[in-house]
C-alpha cells in the first residue's frame, strides 16, 4: 500500500501501510487489559480513506471477507475512516449488529510505530472504555498493507502505577471491573511507555497480524 501514512505537520512516516484492530483483541477487557482515559500519543497518523476503508482479517481468514450471508460472523472487520487528519477509524465486525467502535492511531517512538487506542465492544459501561495496543505498520503490496500488534502486559503497567511512575485512571472511561487503568499521560509518561520501558511493557513474543483484503462497498462512515 502506498502513502497510507502521509507526511505532514502531524506525522512523519517512513512506513507505508494500514493499521486496524482485531476482533480477538476486543475480548481483552476484564482479562488484563490496559485502559487509558484518552487516546495514547500526541501525533495523529494522517490516513487516506481510499487506502484504509475496506475489509481486514488475519492471514488465515482472508477468503472469508465479504462472504457473510446472514448466518454467522466471518471474523473479518469493516473499517471506515471517519477523521483522516486525526487518524480516527470506525470499525465493525462483519456480520455483527453492533454500533461501530472507534480506533485512534498515534505515532509512538518510530515513524512506522503507533499506539492504537480503541473502544471495547464487550463493555457494559455507559461509555465504552478504551483499550491500549502497540503496533507497527508494514508494507505488503500496492493493494494492501498490514499491521503487527502487541498486547500490553497489564501487571507491569500496574506496577508503574503503584510506584507513581504512571498516573492511575478512574471512572468508566478508564475501564470496568479490575482492569488496569491509566490517567492522563504527559511527555515523561509517554516517553516511559514508548521508549524507556517499551520492551518490558508489551508482549513482544505473541504478536497479532491483520491484513487489508479488498475495499468494502461501504463508502460513508458508519453513524454512531
Amino acid at each position: 500500500m502506498r502513502n497510507v501514512m502521509k507526511s505532514g505537520p502531524r506525522a512523519q512516516a517512513g512506513g507505508t501501510s494500514v493499521a486496524v484492530i482485531a476482533v480477538s483483541l476486543l475480548t481483552l477487557a476484564g482479562c488484563g487489559a490496559v485502559h487509558p482515559v484518552e487516546p495514547v500519543g500526541t501525533v495523529p497518523v494522517v490516513v487516506d480513506p481510499l487506502e484504509w476503508n475496506g475489509y481486514w482479517a488475519t492471514p488465515d481468514n482472508l477468503a472469508a471477507c465479504g462472504q457473510w450471508a446472514g448466518a454467522e460472523q466471518t471474523g473479518c472487520l469493516v473499517v471506515t475512516v471517519i477523521d483522516a487528519a486525526q487518524g480516527v477509524l470506525a470499525i465493525v465486525p462483519e456480520g455483527k449488529d453492533v454500533e461501530p467502535a472507534r480506533a485512534y492511531l498515534r505515532v509512538a517512538d518510530k515513524p512506522n510505530a503507533v499506539f492504537l487506542t480503541f473502544e471495547d465492544w464487550n463493555s457494559d459501561a455507559p461509555e465504552r472504555p478504551l483499550l491500549l495496543m502497540r503496533g507497527v505498520l508494514q508494507q505488503m503490496d500496492p493493494s494492501g498493507g498490514c499491521v503487527v500488534l502487541w498486547r500490553p502486559v497489564a501487571e507491569r503497567f500496574g506496577a508503574l502505577v503503584k510506584t507513581g511512575f504512571l498516573p492511575p485512571g478512574a471512572g468508566p472511561t478508564a475501564g470496568p471491573n479490575d482492569d488496569q487503568t491509566l490517567g492522563l499521560l504527559g511527555p515523561p509518561e509517554l516517553d516511559l511507555i514508548a521508549r524507556t520501558m517499551k520492551w518490558e511493557l508489551f508482549d513482544w513474543e505473541d504478536p497479532i497480524i491483520y491484513v487489508r483484503v479488498v475495499p468494502s462497498a461501504q463508502s460513508t462512515p458508519p453513524k454512531r
